[in-house]
């Protein structure tokens, strides 16, 4: 058996739902015809209107042949005004594939105008909300978290990717404001004390967190911003004291 004929196969398909919605992907093997491990928006719909109907719209492709035939067959839908479950412009997960860092600056373009529209990210934040009222998603999330963050590799990365992220100061400042603006709201700190207090019942995710605790401290960064927060915090505290004491006495 030669070389071409051990190579494998891709095609880009189509999902018609009975509502009229589309769904573009590319695959291989019996991808097409597999209707679970999908997104959050194709689950919902096929869960109202039922399986989609499929089309193989190009088939007995390369992998970069189908990654670029996935992308202009997205644009040409948009542009023919189809309602499409597609959140990006295609060309995501592709096996094996190897982005240039224009291809990645493009995408990350790409997705950060998806999120700057509003009606984008409320129904996003929507099918988020309702897909984790279901406690077996909810479950089946922690479980998947748990799993993910006992591979140490993946940790180390996504350590290195959040200091890498948080170099930036207007980074940092961003955040700090997203999450200050986001614990103003009293339902938000209700909810997450109770999800901390659930959390913690389990005692293998108090244990896992002691350690995890015990060793962050062993690091000298670590120690040394803890030192510096508590000297400013006490800083802070002791000048407080003083100026209450100061109204007291100009009361007096």
């Amino acid at each position: 058996m030669t070389t071409q004929q051990n190579q494998k196969t891709y095609y880009v398909y189509k999902h018609t739902f009975e509502n009229g919605t589309c769904y573009i992907g590319k695959g291989t093997d019996k991808r097409a015809y597999r209707f679970y491990n999908r997104g959050k928006m194709w689950t919902d719909t096929s869960k109202k209107y039922g399986n989609p109907i499929v089309e193989i719209l190009h088939n007995l492709l390369s992998e970069e042949n189908a990654f670029n035939i996935e992308i202009e067959t997205i644009k040409k839908h948009k542009e023919d005004g189809i309602k499409l479950l597609n959140i990006t412009d295609g060309g995501d997960g592709v096996s094996g594939y190897r982005f240039s860092d224009k291809q990645k600056q493009e995408q990350s373009e790409r997705l950060t105008a998806i999120y700057e529209n509003q009606e984008i990210r409320i129904m996003i934040s929507e099918c988020v909300k309702k897909s984790f009222q279901d406690e077996g998603v909810k479950q089946r999330h922690r479980d998947g978290n748990i799993k993910a963050w006992d591979n140490e590799e993946r940790r180390i990365n996504a350590s290195n990717i959040n200091k890498k992220r948080y170099e930036d100061p207007n980074e940092k400042l961003k955040t700090s404001n997203a999450n200050k603006k986001r614990f103003e709201d009293p339902t938000q700190r209700e909810i997450q004390s109770i999800n901390n207090k659930k959390r913690y019942e389990d005692p293998n995710e108090r244990i896992r967190t002691a350690e995890a605790t015990k060793k962050a401290l062993n690091t000298p960064e670590v120690k040394r911003k803890m030192s510096e927060a508590g000297k400013k915090r006490w800083a802070a505290h002791r000048e407080r004291i003083a100026i209450e004491r100061a109204i007291i006495t100009d009361t007096k």
